[in-house]
């Protein structure tokens, strides 16, 4: 903002210097005491303004009015290749836009943040807004109010395959949220509040919530999170015939993150904690699982890592997620904006029928 100030000051003065030349040899009758005293008086006038427009700008610069200057974009485009081979089916193949992806986030001031996403995924329902919240950090602690639409800290869902872990298909959760945290350079932890889609007894009210607390570190990492109503979830919530339901379904994960030189494990958990009563998950307390094993490396020069996950579920067959899957993956590092991946994995549901599928994605990144 320092160069508006100059560039009005410089327009004040150039006025000021109109304003004094002309008036002075203009043959109007008037003295040159007068001419003089009505010169030094507009001159005043002007440096007033000047000092009231600077006091202006200081003004909006402390409130955060030019947050557009800390304004960014970003964004990634995914588009996949795949073949899937289903026992005593016919093979299926297909190559889908996967994800695309636009972020804005603007540092409106030094406690204030907004966090815009917009979400494309092909054969879903268009373009969505992902996530819409902001952030007031209070003073500078690490606590901080949230506001908005976003996916709740609820499992952490690492991975460097291409394909999501089981223990997101269940537990991912999206919803619009209050939210009070903490974090620092190691540590965050949160409690959320939110009025979920699922109406116990018909009820609409603030009455879903859940906690998280996490533990980020060079070598160990950590989460733990629950949440009263794992129904809530994105996959749940889909597969219930009704949402008006006689009970909520506590839900709990756990994860660790061990990084040892070139080698990460990754291990997470995520369950119900009663039984359902709704229909289709009637009686079932279902959960999820992934662990892990990546290995990082180069191929001529280029990042590259390769992973190895075991992954499964279980009372998981009314949500149509498989009862085992194993996963092999590479993916290379192009470059800085670009990056290849490749997966095969194998699944069996509930029913031991097999799926065998093979993905490849290239991912654009800005």
């Amino acid at each position: 903002m320092k160069s508006q100030s100059v560039t009005l000051r410089a327009s004040l003065l150039a006025a000021a210097v109109g304003l004094t030349c002309t008036p002075i040899f203009a043959n109007d009758g008037t003295n040159d005491q007068e001419r003089l005293e009505n010169t030094e008086q507009r001159i005043q006038y002007l440096e007033q303004l000047m000092q009231d427009q600077n006091k202006t700008i200081a003004t909006k610069q402390n409130k955060g009015e030019n947050w557009s200057e800390n304004l960014s974009f970003g964004g990634v485009i995914e588009v996949e290749g795949g073949v899937s081979d289903i026992d005593n089916a016919e093979s299926t193949s297909d190559i889908v836009v996967a994800t695309v992806e636009l972020a804005a986030e603007a540092a409106i001031s030094d406690q204030l943040s907004v966090n815009i996403v917009l979400l494309y995924e092909e054969n879903e329902s268009g373009i969505d807004v992902d996530v819409a919240e902001f952030r007031y950090q209070l003073d500078n602690s690490g606590w901080f109010v949230g506001a908005g639409q976003h996916y709740v800290p609820f499992g952490t869902y690492e991975t460097s395959l291409v394909s999501a872990p089981l223990t997101l298909e269940l537990g991912e959760t999206s919803e619009t949220t209050v939210t009070i945290g903490y974090e620092d350079d190691n540590v965050s932890a949160g409690f959320y509040v939110f009025n979920g889609t699922n109406k116990k007894n018909g009820s609409e009210k603030i009455n879903n919530w859940g906690t998280n607390i996490a533990y980020s570190g060079d070598i160990v990492s950590f989460s733990a999170g629950y949440i009263n109503d794992l129904a809530d979830s994105d996959t749940i919530e889909g597969a219930l015939g009704s949402n008006n339901v006689s009970n909520y379904v506590d839900g709990a994960t756990a994860s660790l993150i061990i990084n040892a030189g070139d080698i990460t494990l990754i291990a997470e958990q995520l369950s119900a904690l009663n039984t359902f009563t709704s229909a289709p998950v009637s009686g079932d307390k279902p959960s999820a699982r992934n662990l892990e094993i990546n290995y990082a490396f180069h191929i001529s020069g280029k990042p590259t890592t390769f992973a190895v996950a075991f992954q499964g579920t279980d009372e998981a067959s009314a949500l149509e997620l498989p009862e085992t899957k194993n996963l092999v993956g590479l993916s290379v590092e192009i470059s800085d904006n670009l990056g290849l991946g490749f997966e095969i994995s194998q699944e069996d549901d509930y029913n031991d029928v097999s799926t065998t599928s093979f993905v490849a994605q290239v991912a654009v990144s800005f």
